[in-house]
């Protein structure tokens, strides 16, 4: 039986490899979780998950600003010049460093006998080189196709109400992240820490090592209904029919986000969102 253990040796190890806040949840604090995205049912013996997190720059989330006085560019290159300023530390750069650190953590748990598990920090591809080309590697395009062909089967289910569509993650890094206290859902579905807003990217690992947990944030950080920036700026409207939301005792309002209005424009979108929030500012 593995003892229960303080945090100060864990948080100070991810602190010192680059991690901006670091916090951890008892697995009972994901009961609630859908099935098969639990702790527990990827280490049936897990107790405690470890949340990483690294800020944004702000320079970073500022990039629609950029190159618009170029004598050099001619518009469209400038805009996706500023972008690529974005994507690469705001998303590429960012998400290697998160995984880097999971691993880290996870190998330091697992040298003192703790089983270990972490998750990508997105989804199941390499975010710069699977998501942007147009040739997908062979295999990568096989399981796209199989994914598109449930899409279409399904297609009339959906349309009844009689499947929802689900999200396409293996564990849930944000909620994770308020679930060891390292901040709160806004009426945006982001989490908003503190000190930064929503000017952060989490990731997590499970572990069997019981370790102290923090406590959850009670205080509310969103600025809702007075502030709807959000999604008065989103260039799609997705942000749609705030409904209550209930997360460990934690209650807020959140919107759904409606995937059927939010083309893969990335590009174009360039996480307004977070540039708008005045929470961390």
């Amino acid at each position: 039986m593995n003892k229960k253990l303080g945090s100060k040796e864990v948080k100070e190890f991810a602190l010192s490899h680059g991690a901006s806040m670091v916090g951890v949840a008892p697995v009972e604090r994901f009961s609630e979780a859908p099935k098969g995205h639990r702790p527990t049912d990827f280490i049936k013996d897990a107790r405690s998950v470890i949340v990483q997190g690294i800020r944004l720059l702000p320079s970073v989330v500022d990039w629609r600003d950029y190159f618009k006085e170029s004598e050099e560019l001619l518009p469209a290159k400038r805009d996706f010049l500023a972008w690529g300023i974005y994507h690469k530390g705001g998303y590429e750069v960012v998400n290697r460093k998160l995984e880097l650190l999971a691993l880290d953590m996870a190998l330091f748990l697992e040298n003192q006998s703790f089983r270990s598990i972490f998750f990508p920090a997105t989804g199941p591809y390499d975010f710069d080189i699977n998501r942007l080309m147009i040739l997908r590697p062979y295999w990568y395009r096989l399981r796209e196709i199989a994914m598109e062909k449930e899409e279409r089967e399904n297609k009339k289910e959906y349309e009844k109400g009689k499947i929802k569509k689900k999200g396409f993650y293996s564990f849930s890094h944000r909620h994770a992240a308020v679930l060891a206290g390292l901040g709160r859902f806004g009426i945006n579905n982001l989490v908003l820490t503190p000190d930064y807003g929503p000017r952060m990217r989490f990731i997590s690992v499970i572990s069997t090592m019981e370790i102290e947990p923090d406590p959850l944030i009670k205080k509310e950080i969103c600025l809702y209904p007075k502030c709807t920036k959000c999604i008065d700026e989103c260039p799609f409207k997705a942000l749609t029919s705030p409904h209550k939301m209930d997360l460990c005792g934690l209650k807020r309002l959140v919107s759904d986000f409606d995937e059927d209005k939010c083309p893969d424009e990335y590009p174009i979108c360039g996480g307004v969102c977070i540039n708008v929030c005045p929470i961390g500012k």
